[in-house]
Order: C-alpha cells, then sequence, then structure tokens
C-alpha cells in the first residue's frame, strides 16, 4: 500500500512539475508574441514621427513667407504710393506691384486691397500657366460679408491674420477643380500714411497638400485635421472640406474619442483607438504670436488595424511554434526523470521497515507540536473573541435607534393590516382603508430606519481594519489634496467653509497615496462636521513642511472653528466617541486615521489646539516608506 502512495504523490508530482514546463513555455510564448508586437509598434511609431516630422518641417517652409510676403507688400513703392491716403487711389499704382509679386513668388492665387467696407478695389488672379492677371474694376466683388474680412480687421492694425485652410469660392461657388487655399491679410491705414483698408493674399496649398500626401503608404496613413476637426487630407477623398461640402465629415463626429484625445493632449504617440495605432501632433502655421494671430491643425498618421492584425497574428504564429518546442522538450526531460524517479522508489520501499519505528517517534513529536498549536490558536481566539465582544456591544448600542423606530413602525403596519383584514370580513368601508393607507406612510420611517441601520453596519465593517495591498508610490502630496478637494466639492459647497492647500507643489514623497488620501477626507470632513456650527464661515486649511534632515513630512490639516473642548481630548482617537451622534455620527474617523497614520503609514497624527482658535491635526510620516519599515517617528 505504501508502495502505490508513493507512486501516486511520484505521478502527482510530475504532473505538476508538466504543469509549471506548460506555464514556463506558455510565458515564454507570450513574452515573444510582446516582444514581437512592440518591436513592430515601435517601427511604427519611428516612422509615424518621422512623417509628421517632414510634414510639419513642409508646411512651415511653405507656409513661413507668408508673414514677410505681407509686410513687403504694405511698403513696396508702387503699393504705397498706389495706397497713399494723401491723394487719391491709384488702382493702376497697386495693380503693377501686386503683378511684380505674383511673377516673383511661387503658389500666389490672388493678390488683393479691400477698402474699409469691404469691397475689392484692385486685385489680380495669377494663373500658373498664364502668370498675373489683373481684374477689371467691374468684375470687382464686395467681401465684407466674408469671414476672413471680418475676423482680420477686428485684428489690432500690426497682426497677420490667418485664415482657415479652405477650398477657394467665388460668387459663392467653390470653385472646381478644388483649390486649397489660406489666406494671409494685413490692415493698412493705421500709422503708415496709406488708405484705411485690407491687403489679402490668396495663397494655394494644391501642390503642399499633394505633396504630404505621398507621404501615405500601405502601412501608414498621413491626414491633415483643422483645428475645428474637418478634414483637410484624408485617404478618401469625399471625407475632405468638410466644413464647406459635407460637415458631417468631421472627426469630430466620426471618431469622438480620438477628436476628445488630440484636446486633452496635443501631441501622442502609438495610441490605439479602435485597432489601428495613431500618433498625432498639435503644429501651428505660424509661430511669431507677437506678429501673427497663429492657426492651429493637427498632423495625424496611423497604422491601420488591418496591418496591426497582420502583424499580430505573426508575432502569435511564431510564439505558439516556440512554446510547442518548449514543451515537446521539457515532456521528453520528464519522461526521463519519471523513470530515473521509479529505480529510486524500489530502493526506497526496502527501507521502509526501519523508517516505522523514526516514524513513530516523529508522531509523537508531531503530537507534541499540535498541542501546543492548538493551546496558541485557543489564545488567539480568545483574544479575538474579546475584541468581537467590544464591537457588537458598540454595534449593539449604535443599531438600537434606527432598528427599534423600524421595529415599532413594522409592528404598527401590522395592526393596520389586521384591522384591514377585519374590516374586509365585516364589511370594507372607504374610512377602513383610508385609514389603513394613513398607517402606510409609516413603511418611509421604516425605510429610512433600516437605511440608516445599513450605514451603520457598513461603517463598522471598516472598524475591523485590515492592511491594504497597494505599494509605495512616489506622489505630490499638493496633488493629493488638490484630487481630494474637487472629490470633496459637492460636500463642501452646501457649506459656507472653504479648503486651502498651501502645500508646495514641488514636496514629493514616497508612501501610500490611497491611505493618505483617505486620511486627509477624514480630517477635513471631521473639521467641517464638528469644527462649525451651521451656515458658520470657516476655513480649512492643508499645509506640509519637511524636516531639516528631509527624513520626515509634517501635514498639518488647521481650522478656524470652535475647537475641541478639553474633555474630550483624551480620548479623541479612541473608537465610538463621538459629539454629533444626534446628527448621525458613529465616532469611526478618527479612530481609522490613527490606525492607518500608525500602522499603513509609519507615522503619528497628533492634536493640538489650532492658532487660529479652532483645531488642528498634524501628521507626521517618513518621505520615504520604503527606507522607514522599521523606524516609527515620535510624536
Amino acid at each position: 500500500m505504501m508502495l502505490t502512495l508513493t507512486l501516486r504523490t511520484l505521478r502527482f508530482q510530475m504532473f505538476l512539475i508538466w504543469l509549471m514546463i506548460a506555464s514556463a513555455a506558455l510565458l515564454a510564448g507570450w513574452l515573444v508574441y510582446d516582444q514581437q508586437v512592440s518591436q513592430k509598434e515601435r517601427a511604427a511609431l519611428a516612422t509615424q514621427e518621422d512623417k509628421i516630422h517632414h510634414i510639419s518641417a513642409l508646411l512651415n517652409r511653405e507656409l513661413g513667407e507668408l508673414r514677410d510676403i505681407l509686410h513687403l507688400l504694405r511698403i513696396d513703392t508702387q503699393v504705397a504710393t498706389g495706397l497713399r491716403a494723401a491723394h487719391a487711389l491709384q488702382p493702376q499704382d497697386v495693380a503693377q506691384g501686386f503683378v511684380r509679386f505674383g511673377k516673383a513668388i511661387e503658389h500666389l492665387m490672388q493678390i488683393r486691397w479691400l477698402d474699409a467696407s469691404g469691397v475689392e478695389q484692385v486685385r489680380v488672379d495669377i494663373d500658373s500657366d498664364h502668370g498675373p492677371k489683373v481684374i477689371a474694376s467691374d468684375l470687382l466683388q464686395p467681401k465684407g460679408h466674408r469671414y476672413y474680412f471680418m475676423e482680420a480687421m477686428k485684428l489690432p492694425s500690426d497682426t497677420i491674420y490667418l485664415s482657415q485652410i479652405d477650398l477657394n469660392e467665388e460668387r459663392g461657388q467653390v470653385v472646381l477643380p478644388h483649390q486649397p487655399t489660406i489666406r494671409a491679410a494685413l490692415q493698412t491705414g493705421n500709422g503708415d500714411q496709406l488708405r484705411p483698408g485690407l491687403l489679402i493674399v490668396n495663397y494655394s496649398l494644391g501642390k503642399l497638400l499633394r505633396t504630404a500626401e505621398q507621404f501615405s503608404d500601405t502601412t501608414t496613413e498621413v491626414q491633415l485635421v483643422d483645428e475645428s476637426g474637418f478634414w483637410l487630407l484624408h485617404s478618401r477623398p469625399e471625407m475632405r472640406w468638410g466644413q464647406q461640402l459635407n460637415p458631417e465629415n468631421n472627426i469630430r463626429i466620426q471618431q469622438t474619442m480620438l477628436w476628445r484625445a488630440m484636446q486633452s493632449t496635443p501631441t501622442a504617440a502609438a495610441k490605439r483607438f479602435n485597432g489601428e495605432l495613431i500618433s498625432y501632433r498639435k503644429t501651428t502655421l505660424l509661430t511669431d504670436e507677437s506678429q501673427a494671430q497663429n492657426r492651429h491643425f493637427y498632423i495625424i498618421t496611423k497604422t491601420p488595424a488591418s496591418v496591426v492584425s497582420a502583424y499580430k497574428k505573426t508575432a502569435a504564429v511564431r510564439a505558439l511554434i516556440l512554446g510547442a518546442v518548449l514543451l515537446l522538450i521539457g515532456t521528453y526531460l520528464l519522461a526521463r526523470e519519471y523513470r530515473s524517479r521509479l529505480s529510486l522508489i524500489d530502493m526506497t520501499s526496502q527501507l521502509h521497515h526501519e523508517n516505522e519505528r523514526l516514524g513513530h517517534a516523529n508522531r509523537k513529536l508531531d503530537n507534541a507540536l499540535r498541542t501546543q498549536r492548538r493551546l496558541q490558536d485557543d489564545l488567539v481566539e480568545s483574544r479575538k473573541l474579546s475584541a468581537l465582544g467590544m464591537m457588537v456591544a458598540g454595534i449593539a448600542h449604535e443599531l438600537n435607534t434606527p432598528i427599534g423606530s423600524a421595529l415599532l413602525t413594522v409592528t404598527d403596519q401590522q395592526q393596520g393590516r389586521d384591522e384591514l383584514a377585519r374590516a374586509v370580513h365585516s364589511g370594507l368601508t372607504r374610512q377602513a382603508l383610508l385609514d389603513y393607507l394613513h398607517h402606510s406612510e409609516g413603511l418611509t420611517l421604516a425605510k429610512t430606519s433600516l437605511e440608516r441601520a445599513a450605514e451603520l453596519i457598513q461603517s463598522f465593517k471598516r472598524m475591523a481594519f485590515e492592511r491594504m495591498q497597494d505599494d509605495p508610490a512616489a506622489m505630490q502630496i499638493a496633488q493629493v489634496v488638490d484630487d481630494l478637494a474637487r472629490t470633496l466639492h459637492p460636500h463642501l459647497k452646501h457649506t459656507k467653509i472653504t479648503l486651502h492647500n498651501t502645500v508646495p507643489t514641488e514636496l514629493t514623497i514616497v508612501s501610500l497615496p490611497g491611505i493618505l488620501s483617505q486620511v486627509l477626507q477624514n480630517l477635513i470632513i471631521n473639521a467641517v462636521s464638528h469644527g462649525f456650527e451651521a451656515h458658520q464661515v470657516g476655513e480649512v486649511t492643508v499645509s506640509a513642511s519637511v524636516d531639516a534632515e528631509g527624513s520626515y513630512v509634517e501635514i498639518m490639516v488647521t481650522d478656524n472653528g470652535k475647537g475641541i473642548s478639553e474633555e474630550h481630548i483624551s480620548t479623541l482617537f479612541d473608537p465610538f466617541v463621538t459629539t454629533g451622534r444626534d446628527r448621525g455620527h458613529t465616532g469611526l474617523g478618527l479612530h481609522l486615521v490613527h490606525l492607518w497614520v500608525r500602522q499603513k503609514l509609519k507615522g503619528t497624527v497628533d492634536f493640538t489646539p489650532s492658532s487660529t482658535g479652532g483645531a488642528a491635526f498634524i501628521i507626521k510620516i517618513p518621505t520615504d516608506i520604503n527606507n522607514a519599515a522599521q523606524n516609527t517617528p515620535h510624536s
């Protein structure tokens, strides 16, 4: 029988070892898969970042000359002579100056001067094939209603205006074929001795966008999105220029989550959205903010979901092959070990009788050890029962009122039901039914009382304090307080009490953020609930400082309320001690603060009267809890 048991044990051990081998093979496969996918994603990210960099440089290089063009136009001799405020407008001089600029500078589509009312007075159209053309006066149009004129005239006189990037329009219609255009404008007539008006340059972006589109390939798609969310460049042409062609073609509508991320984080790399790997960067068309009103847009590069899925599948196949090979090798080696162990079992069986005598002695020792352990367990249980008795007494005291109220209400309701039952047998009257309905209103009171009892039970559950499992982490105390202030705002807004955070923003420690946040929350709620009378104006302040050695940080929570009476100070951190029992308080808040600070944060918490007349709680904890596990600061 012993031999049979040994064989069963061996088989069980071999099975456990095989499970470990299988787990190791699975882990190795997963590591290979993760490494392969990470490598592909790093390569995709590098490609995306490179394309974003080149496109950004291309756009800034092409558009960087707009600022200089406008300033040169305003000081050009012919243009300045024709627009001189001291004499009549000379359209021919202005047009000749415009023509010279149109011949010298590439990608210009139009150069115009509009008077202060928005009417075109001089306009030169530039065609890439036929060169500049002066537009006759009878073909000039009023542009005062166009958004770019109204927005540009509102800017300071020396500020260059940049319009949105959109399609060129003539007489209210989009020009075909589409002409992607940006307009730059500069006012005249403000200190430059020229007539009041607006110099406008229409700059063609067609070639630039076509060049940017060439950065797209089968593995990476390039998109350009303006600051309003409309696509300027997209792999599907019908999605472009939604602001003029189809307002539904907007990234805010089509890809809401991505747009929200772009608004909250101007730059991101290798973000996953709907299976795609996406990088983007917010870029400005001009960077000299003192001389130009900048327009922002986004350069987006994405690796399609099909490409991501393909390299994940490839990595998965390689990982499966590696895992299968490792599993086969491990199984072969385990089989050899199993045969070797069988031979050892045969030798072990010969020593069985000798071991029986040793086993008898060992059993005596085991029995003595178990007896000792039972005595120890009984002692621990007695201590637990003692603590449990104290807790049950507190629970009974706290639950007496709400449960008693609920019991009275339910008893009254039962009597009403009995009366209604008797009325049904003897002849139900309207008055009897109304009386029963009147009694049924007591259910609301019973519900309220039972909800209160449930809240008390939940509060007492926290009394059974257990060591939390979260790991120490670096944190800024000021950020913890700020987050807590936002969390407590709904509670504080119904009072006249203000929470101040004076913790230095650079103060960083290594501790347990969740525990520290709960400690501060309990102290702040305690100050709000007990430190002030109803509708009293007051302040609660959280401050912190580091000692001279930099080993400990002192966090102080103070208020300017009514303070704490001398009779309660000695029992301030005891459980169930509260001055607000009539308002539903259980007296566990400061007790939990004391437990958390001492046992979790390895520190101390003390009370002292505040210099402002209220109360002050001083928490002293290590700046690095990892280096202070054995050293608790003295109060």
